[in-house]
């Protein structure tokens, strides 16, 4: 979700549906997660794509309620060898994500300028769609719908 505030209050799915399509479109390996409370910060409009999106595991995921969605994200990038966006710096994490946490070539930061996103760290410079519908239609034509046996996202309590 920390994406999806990039421009502010309220949170859209546009913009982190934006990135992911961008990804995407390299045939990138590109994973969102989402906490249990996600639906209820999102505009009306944006629910019945958000629940569209989360049944293609192969694009996204919500953990359940009381699990920490910062704890998932960063036990999947660490398994995968991957890297995050957002602007969120983990602090609470640091010590069990060292390897990701405060590594700027594995958190990568990115903002919204001129109506494009932009993620230097990814070289990834997109267009802002008007809307998350737009955007959503977007990631649609680039998903696989089954996830390849590696690509399981790693449970928080298995990662080394």
């Amino acid at each position: 979700m920390n994406v999806a505030y990039w421009c502010g209050r309220p949170p859209s799915l546009r913009l982190p549906l934006a990135v992911a399509g961008g990804l995407l479109t390299r045939a990138a390996r590109t994973w969102l997660v989402f906490d249990a409370s996600t639906v209820h910060q999102l505009a009306p409009d944006e629910h019945a794509i958000y629940q569209a999106l989360l049944e293609l595991p192969t694009v996204a995921t919500q953990v359940p309620t009381g699990e920490s969605a910062d704890r998932t994200l960063l036990a999947t990038a660490k398994a995968a060898g991957g890297c995050i966006v957002s602007r969120d710096r983990f602090r609470e994490h640091r010590r069990r994500f060292r390897s990701i946490v405060g590594h700027s070539d594995r958190c990568l930061d990115g903002w919204v300028a001129n109506d494009r996103i932009i993620v230097p760290g990814l070289d990834l410079d997109v267009v802002l769609p008007e809307s998350a519908a737009v955007a959503w239609a977007q990631v649609q034509r680039h998903v696989v719908t089954t996830r390849p046996p590696d690509a399981e996202p790693a449970r928080p309590e298995t990662a080394a």
